[in-house]
């Protein structure tokens, strides 16, 4: 019981930046199952090159969704900007992993043209499992962080190493 009170009292203390990478590394790990199976479709998965290789994607998805979460991550908006992308990522690998898609332009235009009934179709009990590991989990998560004040200089320092 004493281990269950500490996990609910956890609060960890970031700043945005590092914020940042943590959901950087979530969204590489998290929401590109299907590209890095496209990546390494044909390798042999027993090659140490093959998870060479597959460790060195994982590592350049985690800094392109890194830098890009760095120049819009500002402390005000952190939480409410990760919320909505995490519940927004969250359905869109589930009907990636489902049908087999890939989602570009004009699908995500298909998309917002679609009405509701249409859309109510592609609804189901079956993507809550999905809903609550890949949005409801980090949600929570998110939501237990304390963002902590840091001086604009040095937020612009620490984001151009």
């Amino acid at each position: 019981m004493n281990h269950l009170h500490r996990l609910l009292q956890w609060q960890p203390e970031l700043t945005c930046a590092r914020l940042a990478v943590a959901a950087g590394v979530f969204f590489a790990v998290s929401s590109n199952a299907s590209f890095l199976r496209a990546v390494l479709l044909g390798r042999d998965l027993s090659a140490p090159s093959t998870w060479g290789f597959a460790s060195a994607m994982l590592v350049a998805l985690t800094a392109v969704h890194t830098l890009l979460l760095c120049l819009v991550l500002v402390r005000p908006i952190a939480r409410p900007l990760l919320a909505l992308l995490i519940v927004a990522t969250a359905f869109a690998t589930y009907y990636m992993q489902r049908f087999g898609i890939y989602l570009d332009p004009t699908m995500l235009r298909n998309v917002l043209k679609t009405d509701p009934a249409e859309a109510g179709e592609l609804f189901g009990w079956g993507m809550l499992p999905h809903l609550l590991l890949f949005a409801g989990l980090p949600l929570l998560v998110l939501w237990r962080v304390r963002l902590k004040p840091q001086r604009w200089a040095r937020a612009m320092a620490w984001r151009s190493r």
